[in-house]
């Protein structure tokens, strides 16, 4: 994958993640909305800095060798891991980006809409 198509790919999950949260595409001044990542490609282009400014979002960049800063992402990669991927035995891609899209939203839109009940 190129770093080209690493920050489309990136951008596109921002605004899919941000239009499921704030449907309305109103988001409040109070949300603080912040991404965390590692300081990759992707992550430093002038696309995704441009993106997050669009969405008001901070950016907090984890240390350099340093897994523990970014927990709470590397905890999610491996419930996807051990409650999806590892689940299925895929047939295609699409098949793949289906079940794994369906537990994205189930855990980044369903869950936070119980525990905000």
């Amino acid at each position: 994958m190129t770093q080209d198509s690493r920050g489309k790919h990136t951008f596109s999950y921002i605004y899919s993640v941000t239009v499921e949260r704030f449907p309305d595409r109103i988001i409040p001044s109070y949300s603080e909305l912040a991404t965390r990542s590692d300081d990759g490609s992707q992550y430093t282009s002038e696309r995704f800095a441009s993106t997050l400014k669009i969405y008001e979002m901070r950016h907090e960049v984890t240390g350099k060798n340093r897994p523990d800063h970014n927990a709470y992402i590397e905890a999610f990669h491996k419930s996807t891991k051990e409650d999806s991927i590892w689940q299925h035995d895929f047939q295609t891609f699409q098949e793949a980006n289906h079940v794994i899209c369906k537990f994205f939203h189930v855990n980044n839109v369903v869950l936070v809409v119980i525990l905000h009940l």
